[in-house]
């Protein structure tokens, strides 16, 4: 019983308390508001995406261009990834990669960095070609 009432008197265990409720509270609420978030995020970038291809596919030229576009990125991907390669043969980054994995990797970044810009541009191109099917060209 006086440990409670010690306890109860020292502010330093309110604190400890109060402080680890709020930090609980404030984790459960991130993670409640995070799916939100994303989801919102996720369906606006979508929108904008619909809406450049609806005013993209109309012109031939246009969609002719975002196809050679992701292509070019695809080459320089490749590129990037041959001269990541090349460089590997060399001793200087040979010992980067043995003294640290992860200041290797971070080297390595716009390896992955380039793939993640083609891939975007890819899976636009792709859905433009998709939508541009659907047009419905009526004689008149």
């Amino acid at each position: 019983m006086q440990q409670i009432i010690t306890n109860l008197s020292d502010p330093a265990w309110w604190f400890n308390g109060i402080f680890f409720i709020l930090v609980g509270l404030a984790v459960a609420w991130i993670f409640k508001k995070i799916p939100i978030v994303l989801k919102s995020a996720l369906r606006k970038r979508l929108a904008k995406t619909l809406r450049k291809i609806k005013y993209e596919r109309w012109c031939a030229s246009s969609v002719q261009y975002q196809l050679n576009s992701s292509q070019a990125r695809f080459f320089v991907f490749i590129f990037t990834c041959f001269t990541y390669i090349s460089w590997l043969a060399y001793d200087p980054l040979k010992i980067i990669f043995n003294e640290s994995f992860f200041l290797g990797m971070l080297l390595t970044s716009p390896i992955y960095i380039i793939e993640i810009y083609w891939l975007m541009q890819d899976q636009y191109v792709k859905e433009l070609i998709k939508r541009r099917r659907k047009l419905r060209i009526t004689s008149q």
